[in-house]
């Protein structure tokens, strides 16, 4: 097996056309050959053999590949990032270390396994789509002139209430979205709002001193309560309704009579603004967040302080307890979620994920999901048995200052900054089918127009054919010798292509897997295949830097298109098929006219784009790029529209799903990302651990990953 890899990394090196383009390819395959290993004991030997492959050496340019590793250090995290230093120190500008420095790179592979994919460790990779759901708020409401800083469903989950800087209370139809009533006594911002729990009274706190309680029928005031000596930052309810807490700017936590408005106790023992309070489940005990860096624990009857908590780094932004009692959540400015035992005190958890300040956090009802809510315009759901991030919600065009469930855990309404409350289902939501069958990663991964059937291959050299309805395997045949890069439907679905690392293109009766046409296709790996929409001509591109047309139904050759400097990793055909596009490790997209073979570049992603695709009218193409980025160009001009930025590396695939309406992008940070495919907003997202290397939608509206361990199917539509 080691030789074996070293001189499929040696080929793959030498036809790259480059070192700084070889040491892209052969990290690239060390760490996928690494991770799918579970015996460390593999990694000595490749690499041993890989720089015993003559010419590996000699031809090396120490001063190109130190710019490449330069590239890739800022890609992967852990152990493997001091390997990395060492091999930029060992190249810049000392020819006589190439040995040295390729000697580091290969010496990766042995610490790699330690990083091993869940799958090699025997865990299933798929549950972090378990709980997925698309992340378009499917409502929003705007009103507010002002930051929304606060929201809050009443006991019964039929009305919302929001807090605006303008100074007004707003209540809303939490089923409809449309606004009930605006509560304006308050002469200044409204921090805070909260429902009783027999949802009758609302009571809000506000930069002007005051608590304020308002019916929630009519809208009417019922009573002010003044005590607070500066701003009133939150404000809430005990589980039976008799106490109201108040925390304020002042440093103090006031307990009130909810039913008289009179002032029972004054907390003190923050040095600083007191930012959030809340009561346990049972009533018994306070929690306080400070601008000290601490949360408190009182004595709700006696007001006694129990317990101090320590660990953010700055201010402590908003409180929360578990629904049964047993932890507390605290976000903070130090950009963290933190959990604590709430009967100890213990620090059980540091959530990392937001890239500032966290002003807000909220469990579900059943205790299974912590939502926050940061500065970064994003809300995230994380998993709170093990403190992984299930999910990130983006839309807010500015800070989220608040976050709450309903109390079914069916809805989740965030208020930010922007001047909206947005509303987002909640409902955790199964995969359809996870396929795991692949040996190894899945490379590439698509749906038969009829939406029948469903194609994975793989760098185990395999294609497979599942049931698109039921997920059940109905065809597997060894395609190629060596990884297949990408395969394609014929527009009937009775026909199905392979392209190879083999350099060859291969045309299957999708039905029987039977062989219909062989195509020696390039000098190189076949990186990309499509069909024309009438079905008469296979395009196909290579690591050789051409674009090749073929007649399908006589088996030649038609044309050869060259114009990329480099690789072609993407080939589509426009909906009339008049046209082709093509995406280049050069940085480039390509529009060529297929009759005449001229081409147009389209420039503007910094660094190789993997894929291209267009939209169903022809009308716009959409680039995924090496850069991170997500871009969408006119077709007529060649102006870049949009560039759709959110995943934390390379962006691998891009789709258009069935009805045009929603773009889909997937890369090596595990994430998919889903996009309004005419304003480019952020449509949804789920965090992974797997590096996705495809996504295709079916005509039913369902996506399909294709990862390193299988290819996960969910319904988004």
């Amino acid at each position: 097996m080691q030789a074996r890899l070293a001189v499929r990394l040696h080929g793959i090196a030498t036809r790259a056309g480059g070192w700084e383009r070889a040491a892209r390819y052969v990290l690239h395959y060390l760490i996928a050959h690494a991770e799918q290993s579970a015996d460390a004991g593999d990694a000595p030997s490749s690499a041993s053999a890989l720089l015993g492959e003559p010419g590996f050496v000699a031809h090396a340019d120490a001063d190109r590949l130190a710019r490449a590793v330069r590239r890739l250090r800022g890609r992967i995290r852990g152990p493997v990032g001091p390997a990395l230093e060492r091999c930029v120190h060992l190249l810049d500008g000392v020819v006589s270390s190439q040995r040295l420095a390729l000697l580091e790179l290969t010496a990766l592979q042995e610490q790699l396994p330690d990083l091993s994919t869940a799958a090699a460790r025997g865990v299933p990779w798929w549950p972090i789509w378990a709980r997925w759901r698309p992340s378009a708020p499917h409502v929003t409401l705007t009103g507010h002139d002002g930051w929304v800083w606060s929201a809050g469903f009443s006991s019964d989950g039929a009305t919302i209430a929001s807090a605006g800087a303008e100074g007004t209370v707003r209540l809303w139809d939490a089923t409809t979205g449309e606004s009930k009533a605006a509560l304006t006594d308050h002469d200044d911002w409204v921090w805070s709002v909260a429902f009783s729990p027999d949802g009758t009274t609302l009571a809000s706190a506000g930069a002007d001193r005051t608590v304020r309680l308002w019916d929630v029928t009519t809208g009417e005031p019922k009573q002010t309560l003044a005590g607070h000596e500066y701003p009133v930052l939150s404000v809430i309810f005990s589980p039976c309704g008799a106490t109201l807490a108040s925390a304020g700017d002042d440093g103090t936590v006031r307990l009130w009579g909810a039913i008289t408005g009179e002032a029972k106790q004054t907390l003190s023992g923050h040095d600083g603004p007191v930012r959030s309070v809340v009561f346990s489940p049972d009533g018994a005990m306070l929690a306080s967040a400070g601008d000290d860096g601490t949360v408190r624990f009182w004595d709700a009857v006696t007001g006694e302080a129990k317990q101090t908590l320590s660990g953010h780094d700055d201010p402590v932004l908003s409180v929360v307890f578990s629904p049964d009692g047993a932890m507390l959540a605290s976000a903070g400015d130090d950009g963290t979620v933190r959990f604590w035992d709430a009967v100890t005190g213990e620090a059980k958890q540091t959530l990392s994920g937001h890239d500032g300040p966290v002003w807000s956090v909220a469990f579900s009802p059943d205790g299974a999901t912590l939502a926050s809510a940061g500065a970064d315009r994003t809300v995230r759901l994380w998993d709170v048995t093990t403190g992984e991030p299930r999910q990130t919600l983006t839309g807010h065009d500015g800070w989220v200052l608040s976050v709450v469930f309903s109390p079914d855990g069916a809805t989740l309404a965030s208020a930010g900054a922007d001047r909206t409350l947005r509303l987002w289902d909640a409902t955790p939501r199964e995969p359809k089918h996870v396929l795991t069958d692949h040996e190894y990663p899945v490379l590439s991964v698509v749906f038969s127009p009829d939406g029948t059937m469903l194609v994975s291959a793989g760098e185990d050299g395999s294609v497979k054919v599942w049931d698109a309805a039921t997920g059940d395997p109905k065809l597997t045949f060894a395609a190629h010798d060596g990884p297949v890069l990408s395969v394609v439907f014929s527009p009937d679905s009775t026909m199905l292509v392979s392209a190879g690392e083999d350099g060859s293109v291969k045309v299957w009766d999708a039905a029987t897997a039977d062989p219909k046409l062989t195509f020696a296709a390039h000098a190189g790996p076949v990186l990309s295949v499509a069909f024309s929409p009438d079905g008469a001509t296979l395009a196909s591109a290579g690591a050789d830097l051409t674009l090749r047309l073929w007649n399908v139904t006589e088996g030649k050759a038609e044309q050869t298109f060259r114009g990329h400097d480099g690789p072609l990793w993407s080939v589509v055909f426009s909906p009339d098929g008049g046209t082709l596009a093509s995406a280049g490790d050069d940085g480039t997209l390509r529009l060529w006219d297929v009759a005449t073979g001229k081409s147009k570049p389209f420039k503007g992603h910094d660094g190789p784009v993997w894929s291209v695709v267009f939209s169903l009218d022809g009308a716009t193409l959409a680039s995924a790029g090496d850069d991170g980025t997500v871009r969408l160009w006119d077709c007529t001009s060649g102006e870049r529209k949009q560039t759709l930025t959110g995943h934390d590396g390379p962006v691998r695939s891009a789709c258009f799903s069935s009805d045009g309406a929603m773009l889909a992008s997937a890369g090596d940070d595990g994430a998919v990302r889903l996009w309004d495919a005419t304003t480019g907003a952020s449509s949804g997202v789920v965090p992974g651990r797997s590096v996705c290397n495809g996504v295709a939608w079916s005509r039913h509206g369902r996506l399909a990953v294709a990862a390193k361990a299988g290819v996960a199917v969910i319904d988004v539509c």
